[in-house]
């Protein structure tokens, strides 16, 4: 098996075990727990894109659509905040739903490249 490279440690959800021994020392209920996780993954993500980006080994323009990428699902979590308690759950899982189905089959149907 060939060695992993030392950033592969943070190359996970919740940051790596490393983030999780220190959420989990911080003794926080469930619902900040799962908070904090996203926080993490979000940071050591930054932190993976910084640190590949100054040895050379991702470019300044795959920086640049990562970072474009990432502005709807920014515009998403402040629409769910904004949203969320004005619906039913039911309703936002049903819609939740059917907005990855949509996804799913556009991808099907497009390809990853999307609409031409």
């Amino acid at each position: 098996m060939a060695p992993r490279p030392w950033c592969q440690a943070v190359d996970s959800p919740a940051g790596g075990p490393v983030a999780v021994i220190f959420l989990d020392s911080l003794r926080p209920g469930r619902a900040r727990l799962v908070k904090m996780t996203y926080i993490f993954a979000l940071a050591f993500a930054a932190v993976q894109v910084a640190a590949l980006t100054g040895a050379g080994a991702l470019p300044p323009s795959a920086v640049a659509r990562s970072a474009m990428a990432i502005l709807p699902a920014l515009a998403g979590f402040l629409a769910g905040r904004l949203l969320r308690g004005r619906f039913s759950p039911a309703l936002g899982y049903a819609v939740g739903l059917g907005l990855l189905i949509a996804a799913a089959l556009s991808l099907i149907a497009f390809g990853p490249g999307g609409w031409r």
